[in-house]
């Protein structure tokens, strides 16, 4: 009998210590912070631990009590990186700067390949003023870490003085990412300059970039700049109408066509009926609606106080009402122009077409548009086709 009570002995304390043991753990796992505080027995686990310290530090405002609790995480699990971080804050608040820095830089080094923790690092870096730390964090959030681009992005132009210092602190191999933020963010004036670096160190943006980059600047009202860097991408030498024989797919951007949608027609590109090369744009008006139609556009670069000549090929078929299709020439964010072909009705073969326009001293540039008005008649549902290829723009 003894022998038995005697053996019974541990495994009831073996029981006792898993119901104490099992719902901390099930506890800390949830990471309930209310049963960290209640309960001693969440001390025995890295994660109560660290939740403890979370609260003295967040909440008690205790950063000393703060950093015992940290580092008794640590001392259970060396390779708890939330404890760590939590440790470099405590010490930065006590005072213990380089300690913190110190603690810092080998975290750095030790997560330089690890995602979960780096935004934590970059603020930590911030506040600490640790140079190397948060250029090695803010690479990293560009490289791999998309969400947090913004944000890494508007705390480095705080962490080094402006915007038009964070190319300086940008792996080459970042640069397009960076580029392409600040465009979103329409800091105009560090996205030439990271463009031009670009450019520089034999790393041009790609096109669509480079683009976006032209179309922001245009936006901006921006025009002489949006000139200059789109001929310092495509040539001096390029036609003043960017891919006028439709043989690539619109633009949408910058000096290129732009085709809004528009129910009550279509507008495509087709290669069934092209004038030159391979390709022609395509209009459907369906017979629906009486349309104003002025879908199709493009901006052109030209020169103030210029004569030029807009010339195209253009083919019809049944095109119904008296309102035709044409093209007209506007100034691009100034007055003073307005020059348009003759509208075209019925069914006509290939033909050229051409107007003539002298540019306002205030435009640095036009907008080609493919037009039709709206009709006054009873029946005037336009129905029919037309077709549009070889568009250019040259000084006459």
């Amino acid at each position: 009998m003894i022998r038995r009570a005697g053996a019974a002995l541990p495994a009831l304390g073996l029981a006792v210590l898993l119901a104490f043991y099992a719902p901390a753990r099930y506890h800390v796992g949830l990471l309930d912070e209310d049963f960290v505080q209640r309960h001693p027995a969440s001390q025995w686990f890295p994660l109560g631990s660290l939740l403890e310290g979370h609260r003295r530090f967040f909440r008690d405002l205790d950063p000393g009590g703060a950093a015992r609790s940290y580092r008794r995480a640590l001392a259970q699990q060396a390779t708890l990186v939330p404890a760590w971080l939590g440790l470099v804050r405590a010490e930065e608040y006590l005072g213990r700067t380089e300690e913190a820095r110190r603690m810092l830089r080998f975290l750095s080094s030790a997560l330089a390949s690890v995602s979960s923790w780096k935004w934590e690092e970059l603020l930590l870096a911030y506040e600490l003023k640790e140079e190397g730390a948060f250029q090695a964090a803010f690479n990293f959030i560009l490289e791999r870490l998309p969400p947090r681009v913004p944000d890494a992005c508007y705390t480095a132009q705080a962490f080094w003085g402006g915007w038009e210092f964070l190319a300086d602190h940008t792996d080459a191999a970042n640069r397009p990412v960076l580029l392409a933020e600040l465009i979103r963010s329409r800091r105009l004036d560090a996205a030439l300059d990271v463009w031009d670096r670009a450019v520089r160190d034999g790393r041009e943006p790609d096109e669509r970039l480079t683009f976006r980059l032209v179309d922001a600047l245009l936006r901006d009202g921006r025009v002489g700049e949006a000139k200059t860097l789109w001929k310092r991408h495509v040539g001096h030498d390029h036609p003043l109408v960017h891919n006028g024989g439709f043989e690539r797919a619109p633009a949408e951007a910058a000096f290129g066509w732009r085709i809004a949608p528009n129910g009550a027609v279509r507008v495509e590109r087709t290669f069934t009926e092209a004038f030159e090369g391979r390709y022609s744009l395509h209009v459907r008006f369906t017979g629906t609606a009486n349309v104003n139609f002025h879908h199709v556009r493009q901006t052109v670069p030209v020169d103030p106080g210029g004569e030029y000549r807009l010339r195209f090929a253009r083919k019809s078929r049944n095109l119904s009402t008296d309102k035709g299709v044409y093209l007209e020439v506007t100034g691009f964010g100034c007055s003073g122009l307005r020059a348009a072909s003759e509208p075209v009705l019925g069914t006509h073969p290939w033909e050229w077409d051409t107007v003539s326009f002298r540019v306002p001293e205030s435009c640095q540039a036009v907008e080609i548009r493919l037009r039709r008005q709206e009709s006054l008649k009873f029946d005037s549902k336009i129905v029919g086709d037309y077709w549009l290829d070889a568009v250019s723009v040259e000084r006459s």
